[in-house]
């Protein structure tokens, strides 16, 4: 367990390789992770590749591995780990871009950040549910919470992720004049007969419940983790959408196995799984894995939406262009108060209106921090068949340039500002704006993807910026290679930005990492070790809060009584 960066409480990992192997193998792990370089055994793909086997080759009565003894399971995890690399050596062509493609194609799977492969999962200790999910905000409260590593691969903080598609969607609700504008409430209900509040409320219900189960609940079986459908009747949710709500979640063993079959990028593909995070089982639903519970609040409405028709699914990722820009525009506007930063939306060239300079910028002193922001997703085939090419050109195609549309993206827009603004003849003035004192321009990409917080991606296209920049600026700035992070990353440094601007951050991750093949999360300034981002924490609680509302009416407003009384 992880209760910080840099420190854990290793009973749990402990407990986990006592059960796993045979003692002389058991000792040895337990050593390697206290080691000053930690070796890890178990990570979360381990664990998804045997599920993702299970289902495609195994009968539907198995090895009960709660009587295995030590040694059988902990075998199969480690044989596990030896599918999961594409075997993309450099082999005649040393050009070193292609090793980076090769490199890049091999981490992606892995996921971030890099200290240590760790993504983050909550756990809430001590009492158990009275029903399902009513104690939702008791449980999973900022006191009563800890950060517990998963694994390579884990891809982010839940709380984050539920929060973020939330606002989302209310941003996109308030889009109404814009030309793509979608009414996602009304397209989702259609679609799934299912109200989007019942929808979140039962997905948050769902991961609270399975999250809150202690390491101690665990040594009970199976029928710890496993649920049926009357367990969400006390919340106050009618029975037809629970069902629907099931049915949506849910697959089985043949029917997971006959779609694997249809359609498998290999090891690393977990696609399938997502779609569906629960198993229907003889006991009940058992839940496949508690991040893609998680992942469900926000996919859920947005791939219901785009599979409605191609017209709607092209419709839905223009719209989500804008959505996404407003949502980022928020969380730096509200996170740069009274820190003297000037934050700029959408700025324009005062002598044309119509030319956007960038989605926004980030003045503060003598460091100006250039943003495009990029809402597109990637496929599961590109990400995790391993072909490097194929990814390569789509991240080409969505991140740098398309050139089947001749249409500039995220990477040559931010070499156009930086021209704009400080090319060998500027041009571009941004009304109000004096960007004379600046010394240091930042050129900074950030995705919706995750792919945004991989590893090698700012080295991958900076290639392209280099080309794209080469000839176009003026001496007088330094212009800082262009650095890519993913949304995540930026909700966690924004908690800090009252104490280290934003410039600094991307700072301090050059310093550490020069030839930029980390990621921006990947190196913790010990100074701002124990941050809350309180923005995150407050929108947190104000979504636990509306969901307590809508799923125990009666026992919120008695609460809420005795509070005020």
């Amino acid at each position: 367990m992880r209760l910080h960066r840099g420190s854990y409480d290793l009973a749990p990992y402990d407990h986990l390789i006592s059960c796993a192997f045979e003692e002389l193998r058991r000792d040895w792990y337990k050593l390697a992770a206290r080691l000053s370089q930690r070796e890890f055994v178990f990570h979360r793909r381990q664990l998804l590749l045997i599920t993702k086997l299970a289902a495609l080759h195994c009968s539907a009565i198995g090895a009960d591995l709660w009587k295995a003894p030590p040694g059988f399971f902990g075998t199969i995890l480690l044989m596990a780990n030896d599918h999961f690399h594409y075997d993309l050596a450099v082999e005649a062509r040393p050009d070193e871009l292609d090793k980076v493609k090769r490199l890049f194609a091999e981490f992606i799977p892995v996921g971030y950040p890099l200290d240590s492969g760790n993504a983050y999962i909550l756990w809430s200790r001590g009492s158990k549910f009275r029903r399902t999910t009513q104690h939702v905000v008791a449980h999973l409260s900022e006191a009563d919470t800890h950060l517990i590593p998963i694994g390579e691969g884990a891809g982010f903080r839940p709380e984050y992720k539920i929060v973020r598609s939330h606002l989302m969607l209310k941003y996109a609700n308030q889009l109404r004049n814009h030309p793509q504008f979608i009414d996602v409430t009304a397209e989702f209900q259609n679609a799934k007969g299912i109200s989007l509040a019942d929808y979140e409320a039962l997905c948050f219900g769902l991961f609270a419940k399975c999250v809150t189960l202690s390491p101690e609940d665990l040594q009970n079986g199976a029928s710890a983790f496993t649920f049926r459908e009357h367990n969400f009747h006390s919340m106050a949710i009618p029975k037809e959408s629970v069902a629907l709500f099931l049915r949506e979640m849910t697959t089985t063993p043949e029917l997971l196995s006959a779609r694997i079959k249809q359609r498998d990028y290999g090891s690393n593909d977990f696609t399938e799984l997502r779609k569906r995070p629960l198993i229907s089982a003889s006991r009940g639903y058992l839940p496949i894995d508690l991040l893609f519970l998680a992942e469900k609040f926000e996919s859920g409405p947005f791939w219901a939406i785009n599979d409605i028709s191609r017209n709607m699914g092209d419709r839905l990722r223009k719209f989500w262009g804008p959505v996404f820009e407003a949502y980022m525009n928020d969380l730096l506007r509200d996170s740069l108060r009274q820190t003297g930063a000037v934050f700029v939306a959408d700025p324009r060239d005062a002598t044309d209106p119509a030319c956007q300079i960038c989605d926004g910028l980030v003045l503060q002193g003598h460091s100006l921090v250039l943003l495009e922001y990029k809402s597109c997703m990637f496929t599961a085939e590109t990400k995790y068949s391993g072909n490097f090419e194929l990814l390569v050109d789509e991240i080409e195609k969505k991140l740098v340039r398309d050139k089947g549309e001749s249409k500039k993206k995220g990477v040559e827009q931010l070499a156009d500002a930086v021209a704009q603004l400080f090319g060998v003849e500027p041009r571009t003035i941004v009304k109000d704006l004096d960007l004379s004192g600046v010394t240091r321009v930042y050129p900074l990409l950030v995705t919706l993807d995750g792919i945004g917080g991989s590893l090698l991606i700012s080295r991958l296209l900076n290639h392209y910026f280099a080309n794209f920049i080469s000839g176009r600026r003026s001496s007088r700035v330094e212009v800082k290679p262009l650095l890519c992070t993913d949304v995540e990353s930026i909700e966690e440094v924004s908690g800090c930005f009252q104490s280290m601007s934003l410039a600094g951050f991307l700072d301090f991750w050059l310093s550490k990492d020069p030839n930029f093949m980390g990621a921006l999360t990947a190196f913790t300034v010990p100074e701002l070790e124990g941050n809350r981002n309180v923005r995150m924490a407050r929108e947190w609680h104000s979504l636990s809060s509306e969901i307590s509302e809508r799923s125990f009416p009666e026992e919120y407003a008695a609460a809420q009584r005795a509070k005020d009384s």
